[in-house]
């Protein structure tokens, strides 16, 4: 059985002549200290023994040592005594109501802003409340109920040229992502305090709480006829024709995402096999896929030539969130100054899944992984060596059927 006890040592004697008061842990003919954060003179002390006669100190200190003897109760004799000292004193010390779940907030959003950009906006959600402070114990489903009251019916500003025209609610994706994002943040708490010995964070604030579903919207895909038609569009800009390269780009690298076009670098390409090995960016799954025909004069005309570690030269744009807004600002003005639907970037990932499903009766698993999805097989993904070559029949036919002879297509 642990044991404690407040002591005083001749050695950590002070300057100002007091001495730290702090609570030994003795745990398997071990010890470990903790500080109490009072302090007490030799008047307060018995001189002969070293022992604490101050009564205020001693009830001070006795009342803590017994809320410990409280917490051992919650253990069983086995998992106390593989315990180590350590161990006992991490579990006798941390408690949720100790730790601080904005702060942690804060910390991430400060760590890696565009990463945690959903983050920063639920906290500044949190902040309107009148919320300045919350450790993990306030973080409860009484809390997110509120919080979905006031994201269902709080309104957001429409500005256009710097005039607010008008008011809409939040859509149902930015609930949700906002929900997800202070959950993520929950999971990561106890990830980082639970252990086997001691669940420090041991509630579910998610009981009892409907939690926002991901919405049913309209399928952004153009025909094969619409993406040829916005490739042929005859820009007058360089930016504009950078855009709608980058565009087929995506398109003809199955759907890749502007993201990890612009992150790819020079290790990713094998010249010899004209293939782009790469992790995802968003869900770092590895994936192949080959160079056709169709883009071989883009890749050539955009490589970047330089010592850059980038494979590519898209205006200088880098690998951020805000490259890829601005890439889709772009294509946002080319359809709106020559005549040509509303689309944006993700239109084309779009379109490349559904003519390959609906056209080319390709396999969902197929484009699941021409898309470099998460798997729904985890086990099966780390025994079965990929196979890029599915990657590549997969995006021929889509290829084939955009740009080439679709009834010969049809016929396959």
């Amino acid at each position: 059985m642990a044991t404690f006890k407040a002591v005083v040592q001749a050695h950590q004697k002070r300057r100002d002549e007091k001495f730290p008061v702090t609570l030994r842990i003795t745990h398997n003919r071990k010890s470990c200290y903790v500080s109490t954060g009072l302090y007490c003179t030799m008047s307060q002390i018995n001189r002969k023994t070293f022992e604490i006669k101050d009564q205020f100190i001693i009830a001070r200190t006795t009342q803590t040592m017994r809320e410990w003897e409280r917490k051992l109760l919650t253990l069983d004799v086995a998992t106390l005594s593989a315990m180590s000292t350590e161990e006992l004193k991490k579990f006798l010390l941390f408690s949720a109501s100790s730790i601080d779940y904005l702060g942690y907030c804060y910390q991430l959003i400060h760590s890696n802003p565009l990463k945690y950009k959903d983050l920063k906006c639920a906290v500044n959600l949190i902040e309107e409340m009148g919320i300045k402070k919350m450790t993990v114990m306030d973080f409860t489903s009484s809390f997110l109920r509120k919080y979905k009251d006031i994201l269902d019916n709080r309104t957001m500003k429409i500005v256009k040229n710097g005039v607010i025209v008008g008011h809409k609610h939040y859509s149902q994706e930015t609930k949700r992502h906002y929900f997800y994002a202070l959950g993520s943040v929950f999971r990561m708490l106890q990830r980082e305090y639970n252990t086997e010995f001691n669940n420090v964070i041991y509630h579910n604030p998610f009981c009892g709480v409907e939690v926002y579903r991901h919405a049913q919207t309209a399928k952004r895909c153009m025909s094969a006829e619409r993406i040829k038609a916005f490739f042929d569009i005859n820009v007058r800009t360089e930016k504009q024709q950078m855009a709608v390269d980058l565009m087929k780009l995506s398109f003809c690298l199955c759907g890749m995402n502007l993201m990890d076009l612009l992150a790819m670098e020079k290790a990713n390409f094998d010249r010899h096999t004209m293939r782009l090995t790469y992790n995802r960016h968003k869900t770092g799954v590895l994936t192949s896929v080959h160079i056709e025909p169709e883009i071989v004069p883009l890749v050539e005309k955009y490589m970047d030539r330089t010592d850059s570690k980038y494979l590519f030269r898209f205006a200088r744009l880098t690998p951020t969130y805000n490259s890829t807004q601005n890439i889709g600002a772009h294509v946002v003005y080319i359809c709106h100054n020559y005549n040509f639907e509303h689309i944006t970037p993700y239109w084309f990932r779009h379109s490349f899944a559904t003519i390959a499903r609906n056209d080319c009766d390709i396999s969902k698993d197929d484009i699941d992984l021409c898309l470099a999805h998460v798997g729904n097989n985890p086990m099966a993904d780390v025994y079965i060596k990929p196979d890029w070559s599915r990657i590549d029949r997969a995006n021929r036919k889509v290829l084939d059927f955009v740009f080439g002879n679709r009834k010969k297509m049809q016929q396959m």
